[in-house]
């Protein structure tokens, strides 16, 4: 695998960067911000538009985009510039004129700072991802491995342009793409997958570096400042140590220390349960082992910080530019954008330079009105449910400082406000006050600026909810409000220190307020420094290599869809699946169908694909729907229609497991040519199309009133679990559904034209701490017909999908059964249950022909 062309696009990227700049960054003074600004504007100006001419060249037939339009822009720009530089010698004066505006020393404190960030991001990154001959290992620390790694695949190797859900095809990508655009690019043009993301990765967290460290520089003209922010940036300031200390007090010495050595950074650095709702993940920096796309998100704050601080210099219109280009990045990372914009709104209230402030804003939001609208409509009826509408929104019971259930919660009060942050940053945010005060004096511009961008992202962690996730997805606003602190408080360490002292004295004062700033991650970074920065283990993963891998990418269309239980290997070839197989991707899956309002419908059609013996019924629901491949195989089974073993499919092989797998070709077995099979009975499908299928509108379960309910123990709970708190099983949170306590018996009057019933069952997560707890729920008609029985459900992590037929009833009847040993903790929740109704609109569920 080769790095060179990776290398050169690197290039080509910061030249772009360089000149689209220009206008703007001739007033900079701190080369590593420089750098940081020419890479970060290229890259998105660079992104955006390979994404827009891949998403063009798709419809017209042509294949492997990625690699074509990426080649293109560096023939495209970089011959041209390096042609121009050496036959110019008026362009290679003015190289060197903006060049020499840097003194000797910026040159070379700027080149040891790029060389020990690009050391240290590869020392960080490099053991926790390694490809060893196509089989891939890596750390339990990088488990965000599963979600992003189909998406990097589906763009470098599936043509994903205008991209699509990689578990649900046909529904748009909403999830933030940016980091695995500018991986699957680099991995395209010859660095491989591994390669490509550590490539990649090591490239963010030098830019991260250079651009906090520039902006110290910048702001407040003090090298020695810029290198304490980097460093620490690459500690935390919290006061875990606390419980450090009290473990060695109570076990020793020895058993801290082995315990120590014997964990990873990250997961040492969690304080569970303790009184100020700290939670380690939110500022340890091996937090980017896991989220690397946050790098690029906080690096685009700290440019975007540093290009306001100048816009005094700039024209109007430059001024308008500026926020157009910066509006395009609300796609690729929602959280860090509103700050930005947030951050323009006070400066256009109180600062300085109201005029281009004001252009700024008007910018951002012609091009974030453009993408939020574009979003809005992604985020259709037919892909995802109501609730999502209602975000973002205001929510102060969401509070990054704790988690349901309500027994564990941290609720958000002024004390547990102070008593939190006061334990995450410690003597940090003690100084804070008095580094504002200190450092104002020495550019008030520069400090206001920093609190713009710094106060309103504090309040939106704890008070803005943007979608019904896990709290602990505010972390993207925290990581770069916590690089803001460190760059203030390194900043103020060194100024307030040599106004104190000279001397031997002055560096004394420095060292000891620094030690003492990032004590408790200096503690964290011992297992790391222990093991050279490896981890104790790595676990492997997949390897992308594999015989069925190999066969799908060559032989399968880049757009094709599968519908297969080996959905792993349908990914790492780049090809999107109708429903992903959770039991093959732990831990990806998941994140990416949940909230998706067609799960349930998706799986019945896969069910009836497999259950249908009508090859017109079959042709015409596949073809519907979209899919082009249907597993064959021992784990998925072998749908009726087709009466022949796996290995008579043009597209057979072996999985992983050795295990045979062949692949249906819808389209091929559904042409006059198709002889795979011949049907034996006749089976006719309910509608017309499966558009028709899945175009059903909901109607919740708690917006209806129950004719009868029956509850010997207690009453249950609407839109909220029976304890009164958010509806959540298995760490999945709800907003409609039903909380109840067994044994209830609700009877509800179906509504006219029903044709299903869906919900998601399981244990209430407020019990997860009390046991035993088991509990069954059975669904029945007006005549006692039982429609759904869930037998056994014990395990808090066992979660049931029901989708019911109930257009031959009248009535349905909800029981939950308790069974006999004891009723306590028989808590259940059937989230996000509803009727569905279906939809006469025509093309409401627009699928591929």
């Amino acid at each position: 695998m080769s790095l060179t062309l990776p290398l050169l696009h690197t290039i080509t990227i910061i030249l772009v960067g360089a000149v689209i700049t220009a206008p703007l960054c001739k007033s900079f003074r701190a080369l590593p911000l420089l750098i940081a600004t020419w890479w970060l504007s290229g890259e998105i100006l660079t992104v955006a538009a390979t994404y827009l001419l891949c998403s063009t060249l798709v419809p017209l037939g042509v294949s492997d985009v990625l690699y074509k339009a990426s080649l293109g822009f560096i023939v495209a720009i970089s011959l041209p510039a390096f042609s121009f530089l050496a036959f110019s010698r008026s362009a290679r004066a003015h190289v060197s004129q903006h060049w020499l505006r840097f003194s000797r020393s910026d040159r070379l404190s700027c080149l040891a700072l790029s060389l020990g960030a690009i050391i240290f991001a590869f020392c960080f990154f490099s053991p926790h991802l390694i490809d060893t001959s196509g089989d891939i290992s890596r750390s339990d620390t990088y488990w965000d491995l599963n979600v992003h790694l189909p998406i990097i695949q589906l763009f470098s190797l599936g043509d994903n342009f205008p991209a699509e859900n990689d578990s649900l095809a046909g529904v748009s990508l909403t999830y933030h793409f940016f980091f695995d655009l500018c991986v699957a690019i680099n991995a395209r043009l010859g660095g491989g997958l591994v390669a490509g993301l550590n490539y990649t990765s090591v490239l963010a967290l030098c830019m991260l570096m250079l651009a906090a460290a520039g902006l110290a520089q910048e702001l407040f003209n003090s090298r020695l400042a810029s290198a304490l922010t980097a460093l620490l940036i690459i500690t935390t300031g919290s006061l875990r140590y606390i419980f450090d200390i009290e473990s060695i007090v109570t076990n020793g010495f020895d058993v801290w220390l082995r315990a120590a050595l014997n964990s990873h950074p990250y997961h040492f650095a969690f304080a569970p349960h303790n009184y100020a709702g700290y939670n380690g993940n939110m500022f340890n920096m091996f937090y980017f082992l896991a989220e690397r796309q946050l790098m690029v998100a906080t690096t685009f704050l700290l440019v975007f910080l540093g290009s306001l601080y100048y816009r005094g210099t700039i024209g109007l219109l430059t001024a308008v530019l500026l926020g157009l280009g910066a509006g395009i990045f609300l796609k690729w990372h929602l959280f860090v954008t509103i700050s930005a914009i947030l951050t323009v709104v006070l400066l256009a209230a109180f600062g300085e330079h109201r005029r281009q402030s004001l252009c700024i804003l008007l910018g951002m939001c012609i091009s974030c009105a453009i993408e939020m609208s574009e979003l809005r409509a992604a985020m259709a009826l037919e892909y995802f449910p109501p609730l999502l509408k209602d975000y973002p929104r205001f929510n102060p019971h969401f509070p990054t400082m704790g988690e349901e259930p309500i027994p564990l919660a941290y609720p958000l009060t002024f004390v547990n406000f102070i008593r939190y942050y006061v334990f995450a940053f410690g003597l940090r945010i003690l100084l804070l006050p008095w580094a504002v005060i200190t450092l104002a004096r020495v550019n008030n511009r520069g400090v206001f600026l920093i609190l713009s961008c710094l106060i309103p992202t504090l309040v939106c962690v704890n008070t803005i909810q943007l979608s019904p996730l896990s709290v602990f997805d505010n972390h993207k606003w925290l990581r770069p409000a916590t690089v803001l602190v460190d760059l203030l408080i390194a900043s103020f360490l060194v100024i307030s220190c040599r106004r104190i002292a000279k001397g031997f004295r002055s560096w004394f004062v420095l060292g000891s307020l620094f030690l003492f700033c990032c004590l408790g991650g200096l503690i964290e970074l011992i297992p790391y420094l222990s093991t050279g920065g490896r981890p104790s283990s790595l676990a492997s993963y997949a390897n992308y290599r594999s015989p069925l891998t190999t066969l799908i990418r060559e032989k399968a269309p880049r757009k094709a869809v599968f519908l297969a239980a080996n959905t792993l290997e349908v990914h790492l070839a780049g090809r999107k699946t109708f429903i992903s197989n959770v039991a093959d991707e732990p831990g990806a899956t998941p994140i990416v169908t949940s909230f998706k309002i067609n799960e349930s419908a998706r799986r019945q059609i896969g069910k009836r694909l497999y259950s249908m013996n009508n090859k017109d019924d079959f042709c015409l629901l596949g073809r519907a729907a979209g899919i082009d491949y249907l597993e064959v195989s021992a784990k998925a089974g072998s749908p009726t229609i087709y009466s022949g073993p796996p290995e008579r499919l043009p597209l057979f092989g072996k999985n992983r497991l050795g295990e045979e797998v062949g692949f249906l070709e819808i389209g091929s077995f559904c042409s006059t040519s198709g002889n795979y099979g011949s049907p034996t009975k006749k089976q006719s499908f309910p509608y017309t199309t499966a558009t028709d299928f899945l175009n059903q509108k909901p109607i919740y379960l708690s917006s209806l009133k129950p004719l009868t309910v029956k509850a010997s123990f207690s009453p249950p709970q609407f839109d909220r679990s029976w304890g009164g708190g958010p509806l959540k099983i298995a760490g999945q949170h709800f907003e409609k559904g039903v909380g109840m306590h067994a044994p209830t018996t609700l009877e509800y009057a179906i509504p006219k034209d029903a044709s299903y019933f869906q919900a998601v069952l399981g244990l209430s997560d407020d019990v997860q701490f009390c046991y035993p707890h088991t509990v069954r729920v059975t669904l029945s008609d007006e005549t006692g017909n039982t429609l759904f029985d869930s037998d056994i459900i014990s395990d808090p992590t066992d979660v049931r999908y029901l989708f019911v037929d109930v257009r031959a009833a009248k009535i349905l009847s909800i029981n939950v059964h308790e069974l006999g040993d004891g009723r306590d903790c028989d808590h259940i929740d059937l989230a996000n249950a509803l009727f569905l109704i279906p939809d006469v609109r025509e093309n409401a569920f627009p699928m591929k022909k």
